[in-house]
Formats: structure tokens, sequence, C-alpha cells
């Protein structure tokens, strides 16, 4: 498991790396607490590549939840 931060190399595209653990890996992990485009992009990208995806929502922490309703691929989730 690797987080956005050890990718952070002065020079180097930051999404590369990202999406190429994506491509590698079995499952993809993504909080969506407070959703980003970035966040939203690479659950799209594992969806395309019908990888496994594991949702995590905060509901201690005051977030994104009107956003969360007006995308609204999240809204159908269990």
């Amino acid at each position: 498991m690797s987080t956005w931060e050890e990718n952070d190399i002065a020079g180097r595209f930051i999404s590369e790396p990202i999406l190429e653990g994506i491509e590698d890996g079995q499952i993809l992990v993504a909080d969506i607490t407070r959703l980003n485009f970035n966040v939203v992009f690479e659950i799209g990208y594992a969806i395309g590549l019908t990888k496994r995806i594991y949702l995590v929502h905060t509901s201690a922490i005051t977030g994104s939840d009107d956003l969360i309703g007006q995308v609204g691929i999240f809204d159908t989730l269990g």
C-alpha cells in the first residue's frame, strides 16, 4: 500500500505512479469523506479497469455529503 505523499518527487508527474499503482493493484481504497477531483478520477479509472474498490466515508468528520449527492455515482453505494 502506498500514499500520494510517497510519490511527491520534484519534477515528477504525480499521476503516473498513482495510475500505475491502480493498474498493478488488486483493490483501490479511497476516502470520499471530502471529495476532490483527483480521488474521483482515480475511482473512475479503477472502475474502468474493473478493479475492486473499497470506499471509506467517515461520518465523524464534516465532509462533502452534499457534493457526494450532486456527483451521483456514490449515492447508490450501501
